[in-house]
């Protein structure tokens, strides 16, 4: 009987995927070669956290596609502009120019006046919003749309600003952005129901810094940016795998692999040995995490 020693070296970017997800093709990403993508938004697209984390995503991830990224973030900005123009200018200035072939969208915490929800001003967001994905429908029919739904203002760590709080305002605009989503047939990615579970998971475990998670109620911090960043890729079918190898011991070593390629694999009396080259590296950068506030640590790496 012959007696197989497997080895599994394997380095991934989320945690709890199952093993479908692990060996799925690189090609699934929804960013590609050559593509240039413009993040549209408000003050938190502003802070360029969550969008340089995508930028670190794909350059680790993907080496060899070169695309280009816009920020098209305004402080104070509505679905009718802000401080740096009316929407039609902001569109031509901050999207048209880029001519992008990937364009998300992210508004609606300054558009609820941060007072509770009136149906008027949701009437208005609709409108609004619906003429933003149609006015760059038409003048980039070859931009992809991911529409965003808008970010929590904090109303777990803190008390209440308003009966019922003022997210709840902002999960209606969400709604919404999911329904105008599926009518059109484009992206969508939830922004905010996983940062609230972060900040509630975040309360539970240290209550005496968890409003340190998102500051002022609004602008979130780097490890909340981190997850709307994960949360945006996900929803572009990002995988957790960076590279997997699996090397069968046996009488004739054999290596199954994914996003790397193993040559010179000899295996003798003494030791098993290959050589490695991998199609992509990993986001190497401090994180910290949600749940542990006085803990900076490295992503792993193999």
């Amino acid at each position: 009987m012959i007696k197989r020693v497997w080895l599994v070296v394997a380095a991934f970017f989320f945690c709890a995927t199952s093993q479908a997800q692990q060996s799925a093709s690189a090609t699934d990403f929804a960013i590609v070669d050559g593509d240039r993508v413009v993040f549209y938004g408000d003050s938190i697209t502003e802070q360029r956290l969550y969008t340089s984390d995508i930028e670190t995503f794909v350059l680790t991830r993907f080496p060899e596609r070169k695309v280009l990224f816009f920020e098209s973030g305004v402080g104070g900005d509505k679905v009718s502009g802000g401080k740096y123009g009316p929407i039609d200018l902001r569109l031509h200035r901050d999207v048209y120019d880029h001519q992008p072939t990937v364009v998300t969208i992210m508004l609606g915490m300054n558009d609820g006046f941060y007072q509770a929800f009136d149906p008027k001003i949701f009437t208005s967001y609709q409108s609004g919003y619906v003429s933003i994905v149609d006015a760059i429908q038409k003048n980039c029919p070859q931009a992809r749309l991911t529409l965003i739904k808008p970010s929590p203002y904090d109303d777990v760590t803190r008390p209440e600003m308003l009966a019922g709080g003022y997210n709840q305002v902002l999960q209606r605009f969400g709604t919404f952005v999911s329904e105008l989503a599926a009518q059109k047939h484009l992206g969508v990615a939830d922004l905010n129901a996983p940062v609230v579970q972060a900040l509630k998971e975040a309360m539970a475990k240290n209550a005496a810094l968890d409003t340190l998670m998102i500051p002022d109620r609004i602008h979130p911090g780097p490890a909340i940016h981190w997850v709307m960043a994960e949360n945006l890729l996900k929803s572009w079918g990002a995988k957790p795998e960076v590279t997997f190898v699996r090397i069968d011991a046996g009488t004739k070593p054999a290596a199954q692999v994914s996003n790397t390629e193993v040559t010179e694999l000899v295996k003798n009396a003494n030791h098993l040995r290959w050589t490695q080259m991998d199609k992509a590296c990993h986001c190497r950068w401090v994180r910290w995490t949600p749940t542990r506030f006085c803990s900076w640590r490295f992503l792993p790496r193999i």
